[in-house]
């Protein structure tokens, strides 16, 4: 499928009103990201890509510009 056609068929999704944006076939739902410092992360990746952050937790949930992904920035990720 070309790049035309998997924005066309992500469009059409994301139109549909039983759709989730989140959930869809064939795509990243949720990423878990390991940080030292989860705060000053969920910051930058704010900044730098323009997610939507909530840093009012300790391990600070975000969505992404498109609303496809979501997720929690941790620091005990893999311990």
């Amino acid at each position: 499928m070309d790049l035309g056609a998997r924005e066309a068929s992500r469009d059409n999704a994301a139109s549909d009103p039983g759709e989730s944006g989140v959930f869809r076939p064939a795509g990243i739902s949720y990423l878990r990201i390991p940080a030292a410092e989860p705060k000053r992360a969920a910051a930058f990746y704010g900044a730098v890509f323009g997610w939507k952050v909530n840093v009012d937790r300790e391990d600070p949930s975000f969505e992404d510009g498109t609303g496809h992904v979501i997720g929690h920035i941790r620091s005990d990720v893999g311990t």
